[in-house]
């Protein structure tokens, strides 16, 4: 009989209210300092043989696949070899700069 009363009175605790910091309004403040920012390059570099015969032999083998005759495999070759031979170019990083920045933040 006592179960029946302590049950209930368990169950209201556990469903209580939780304990919350009060709102806070959040001020709007520009911070400012300098920053490191990264300068970009492009690097432009001819292909690698590698690349080429790479490319000749894939080209190659999708020719020989698609037509089934030889004369596709060295049509393909030339082109996969030539797509190949295209100079590479790549953007990369070659320095920082200290730039001073602000931004807004919220405190």
């Amino acid at each position: 009989m006592k179960l029946l009363f302590v049950l209930p009175a368990l169950a209201l605790t556990a469903c209580g209210p939780t304990y919350q910091a009060p709102a806070r309004v959040l001020k709007p403040v520009e911070k400012c300092g300098y920053v490191q920012v990264p300068e970009y390059g492009i690097l432009d570099r001819p292909a690698s043989s590698g690349e080429v015969v790479g490319g000749a032999v894939i080209g190659g083998v999708i020719g020989k696949t698609i037509t089934g005759d030889d004369g596709g495999a060295i049509v393909g070759a030339i082109i996969g070899g030539a797509t190949a031979n295209n100079r590479k170019q790549e953007q990369v990083i070659i320095g920082y700069k200290k730039v001073y920045q602000c931004n807004t933040v919220y405190e």
